[in-house]
């Protein structure tokens, strides 16, 4: 009876996902589809589980392109087959700025309002941050891998003026140092934009 109910639970959980878009927007509304990505990062979107996905819609691959699978590696960005009957698998894609497509999309599918929509905080950190909840005040010590002391357009992507770093290492710049970084700093995703942060990179 508790499995039932797991699945029961799951299914309605499927089918709320199913009735809006990815960017929680209705879409019976197709005024809601032309809405400028500027405004799409001040609501709050709906976000189903990639859990309960997984389990109940198996999506297939389509050639090479495999659902769930990261396509924003600069040497694994450019989509170029047909998918715009492949919703599903389509927006299960992990991608960036930097990702191409070459063929024809799904009906409603935009990769640059689902980047938008991808940098929302989560956890209500816009909420707390409309209260003045930015980390001002805060002084933070980040241990971690470099964020690239040659190329000052890394240091551009974090809110505060007040990063103070100094990289111990061989390497200029890592992937993960920056990523993890933004989580805590960044303009767009940052939990504590406005902390002061004193960053020692170190070799992992």
């Amino acid at each position: 009876m508790k499995k039932i109910c797991c699945s029961y639970l799951a299914l309605l959980m499927l089918l709320g996902c199913l009735t809006t878009n990815v960017y929680g927007e209705n879409l019976s509304d197709s005024s809601q589809m032309e809405q400028s990505t500027s405004s799409i990062s001040s609501q709050t979107p709906v976000i189903c589980p990639l859990t309960v996905i997984r389990q109940i819609a198996k999506f297939q691959a389509v050639d090479r392109f495999k659902p769930f699978e990261d396509y924003w590696f600069s040497t694994n960005r450019i989509i170029d087959v047909e998918l715009s009957k492949e919703s599903g698998l389509i927006y299960s894609l992990s991608i960036g700025d930097k990702t191409k497509f070459t063929k024809m999309l799904p009906q409603g599918y935009s990769p640059e309002r689902l980047i938008e929509w991808g940098k929302y905080p989560g956890l209500n950190m816009d909420i707390l941050h409309k209260h003045g909840f930015t980390g001002k005040g805060a002084v933070i010590a980040y241990i971690y891998q470099p964020i690239g002391d040659k190329a000052p357009t890394y240091h551009e992507q974090y809110a505060s003026s007040t990063l103070h770093y100094i990289n111990n290492t061989k390497e200029e710049v890592s992937m993960h140092g920056p990523a993890v970084l933004s989580l805590l700093l960044g303009k767009d995703i940052g939990t504590a934009p406005a902390a002061e942060v004193y960053f020692y990179a170190f070799a992992a």
